[in-house]
């Protein structure tokens, strides 16, 4: 976890904005499932998983999958 702690508390913050001053409901998040780092940020700032889209991209020609979360206003709370 090199940056997890500024990318968290920076997305948090963007949050914030989001649902109280723009008036977003729920936004909406992805993440390639080899992608650790960024499941584990998402999965702090209690975004749910809801999904997933199979082998949507290649890397050194092997598939992978998307993985799809969420964060409704309700459930936010800023760090």
């Amino acid at each position: 976890m090199r940056y997890g702690g500024c990318t968290r508390e920076a997305v948090s913050k963007m949050l914030t904005f989001g649902f109280t001053e723009l008036g977003l409901h729920v936004v909406n998040a992805w993440t390639v499932e080899i992608n650790i780092p960024a499941q584990r940020v998402l999965e702090a700032l209690h975004f749910k998983y809801i999904g997933r889209q199979r082998q949507c991209y290649y890397i050194d020609d092997r598939p992978y999958d998307r993985l799809l979360f969420d964060l409704l206003a309700t459930e936010h709370q800023e760090i």
